[in-house]
């Protein structure tokens, strides 16, 4: 997150598939047609590249993004000194959206949101509001960097993504398990208000499995915890 007033100068990449040899007809029902990143990127020639590139993938893979083939990102690079800055950024994002039709935008960080919505408001108070990037619905979140180094953050982030999915698919409510029965808690009631859906803390993953018709899974623990006996042999990944 940037705290300082004045957005950087910025350099637009073209935006660039992140799953091109995704199968379409692989890709689950309900992720409409297409999604949109907007970000700053420290490796834009390969935005999944890095610390920051694997936490964006790891996220887009708990979304099952990775199995649509129209996954875009459109990075931003802080331009080097020397270098020409692009211009009109939200004019040229506009003119994307409109080749790219996406169902949805996200934008992730401060400088990101700056730069293509124009809005100069706390990233707290953006995340909240609806917003429209060239008549194509956006939702605003923490950048990957910045969770990196704020992790008490990623479960708000997650909030975020929940909502942006709802705004595409039609779901009806949720329901989230973690190990500390507190922290779920607190998530489930933090992503019930930000997501407008009921969410509810479940008392063991197997109860949270049984309860669901989609179950995405985000955890850096090396033991398994989904157990494949609880997931129906209906069910893809």
């Amino acid at each position: 997150a940037t705290t300082g007033t004045a957005t950087p100068a910025l350099r637009l990449h073209p935006a660039q598939a992140l799953y091109p040899t995704a199968d379409p007809a692989q890709t689950p029902a309900g992720l409409g047609r297409g999604w949109l990143i907007v970000a700053e990127s420290m490796t834009p020639a390969e935005p999944l590249g890095g610390d920051a590139g694997r936490l964006l993938d790891n996220m887009l893979r708990a979304m099952q993004l990775h199995r649509h083939p129209r996954v875009f990102m459109a990075a931003l690079e802080r331009s080097a000194p020397g270098t020409e800055a692009s211009a009109d950024i939200p004019a040229t994002l506009a003119d994307t959206v409109a080749h790219l039709q996406p169902a949805m935008v996200l934008v992730l960080g401060h400088v990101a949101a700056r730069a293509a919505l124009g809005r100069t408001e706390p990233l707290g108070r953006l995340r909240a509001g609806p917003h429209v990037l060239a008549g194509c619905p956006a939702v605003v979140t923490y950048d990957p960097a910045f969770l990196l180094r704020s992790q008490d953050n990623k479960a708000a982030a997650w909030a975020d993504l929940c909502r942006a999915l709802a705004m595409v698919r039609p779901l009806q409510g949720a329901t989230i398990w973690a190990r500390d029965a507190a922290r779920a808690e607190a998530a489930a009631a933090e992503m019930t208000e930000a997501i407008g859906l009921p969410v509810e803390a479940a008392r063991d993953p197997q109860e949270a499995a049984r309860r669901a018709d989609i179950i995405v899974t985000t955890t850096p623990s090396r033991v398994p915890i989904l157990q494949r006996g609880w997931v129906p042999v209906s069910y893809t990944h």
